[in-house]
């Protein structure tokens, strides 16, 4: 089994899900103000139901996993040929009709659910691969958003068509370099089976709440970045900043992978027990701080700073935060899995990380001119109660993981480390 054409195809299959997921939500926003109130049901319904039954129905087996990828990829397409037929292609986005705007849903649905089933793909196997794969991938998923958006400016439904054409490549590379038959399936599975997980897992029984604060810090970064660096910016801009933004979060995705594989490479592969807890726990404060703290800076330089929002340094630092802070979260999820049902987990977790993506579309179009902007700031006290909200939240994973550490150095000094031999991994 050639392990590195199987780490290439769950690299790209991550990367163009990524893609196809922002680019597919990038004008959700000027959709959305648009939208009648019954036609809100329909955006529930879709981009919430249907991921959250893509994620209960992957979780089960290798073959109806596969099903799920390929009804994902199908709602996506169909749905997307459906609203290019019936819409105008303008930017801004005009209104469209209710069943253009339904299709819309359904492709943006599948974009999504593909998204949670890459990443899984490439996180379930993360103790087998190196972390580079992992910001590989993101890379080139950052890189061709940067490039597909840029073709807005002919319209948004060209890009809308040019991900039809990404999506099933990505699925046919994946596939292609997928291990055969039942056996593979077995292969493919196996670093997820509870048997092989509970020999690597974290045994921490706070680990839970941990994981929520660090998923909104993580969510919320990605909605700073991309949606309040985006906020009061002329359309005809969008087209030319975003090259800019996406290939610097590439950079910050590769950036981000590259520190994983020095703090978290080795913790990763480790045996459960004290060590690997006390070990782990400390390389996630380092990172939860770093990026809890880059996007606080972020949001009181973008809105106390005069000058600096909208600018060029903006895009590029904004960029940076984003794909580093997105690698560095799947990747500490990657250590820091439950005992079984860990690829629900990573599916489940992820699709926040999309979720805020797609919102962040509509802070971008909200209708604010650049004084407006600042005025939330100097006028109002909404951005300081925000920011002191992710600093309580930032706050609490603090001293959630101080008391942790604190706990696992002591008991490591009492009672020494006994786990089990962890499974070999097959060459």
């Amino acid at each position: 089994m050639n392990l590195n054409r199987i780490n290439l195809g769950t690299s790209i299959l991550l990367g163009c899900s990524f893609a196809s997921g922002v680019i597919s939500s990038y004008y959700l926003g000027q959709v959305l103000t648009h939208l009648d109130s019954e036609e809100i049901y329909g955006l529930v319904g879709f981009c919430v139901g249907f991921p959250l039954l893509a994620l209960i129905l992957a979780n089960v087996n290798e073959t109806i996993k596969k099903i799920m990828i390929f009804a994902s990829a199908a709602m996506a397409i169909v749905g997307s040929y459906i609203l290019m037929l019936g819409s105008p292609n303008t930017v801004p986005v005009l209104k469209l009709d209710t069943i253009p705007v339904l299709m819309y849903f359904m492709a943006l649905a599948g974009h999504m659910s593909l998204f949670t089933m890459g990443s899984a793909e490439v996180l379930r196997r993360a103790r087998e691969m190196d972390y580079l794969w992992l910001g590989v991938g993101m890379a080139i998923g950052c890189s061709s958003v940067g490039i597909v958006v840029w073709t807005s400016i002919f319209g948004w439904l060209y890009m809308i068509m040019i991900i039809n054409y990404i999506v099933p490549v990505a699925i046919l590379v994946y596939f292609l370099f997928y291990p055969e038959g039942k056996e593979g399936e077995m292969i493919m599975r196996r670093p997820q089976t509870k048997e092989v997980v509970r020999q690597f897992v974290v045994p921490d029984t706070w680990k839970g709440g941990k994981i929520t604060f660090y998923t909104l810090i993580a969510a919320f970064s990605a909605l700073a970045t991309a949606g309040v660096g985006g906020m009061a910016m002329p359309h005809e801009d969008y087209f030319t900043s975003a090259p800019w933004f996406w290939s610097f979060a590439a950079a910050g995705a590769m950036a981000a992978a590259v520190v994983a594989k020095l703090s978290l490479g080795k913790i990763i592969g480790m045996p459960t027990g004290i060590k690997k807890e006390f070990k782990s726990n400390i390389a996630w404060l380092v990172l939860g701080c770093v990026q809890g703290a880059s996007v606080i800076l972020l949001v009181t330089v973008e809105f106390y700073v005069p000058g600096y929002h909208l600018s060029f340094a903006s895009g590029l630092i904004g960029g940076a935060i984003l794909g580093f802070n997105v690698v560095a979260y799947m990747a500490v999820l990657s250590v820091q899995h439950p005992p079984r049902s860990n690829y629900a987990f990573y599916m489940f977790n992820t699709y926040f990380i999309m979720f805020a993506i797609a919102l962040a579309s509509y802070m971008r179009a909200i209708n604010v001119d650049i004084t407006e902007f600042y005025a939330l700031a100097t006028e109002e006290d909404y951005i300081l109660y925000i920011l002191g909200g992710l600093a309580i939240v930032l706050a609490l994973l603090v001293v959630n993981q101080v008391i942790t550490i604190a706990k696992t150095a002591r008991t490591a000094r009492d009672v020494p480390s006994i786990a089990p031999k962890p499974a070999e991994v097959p060459r």
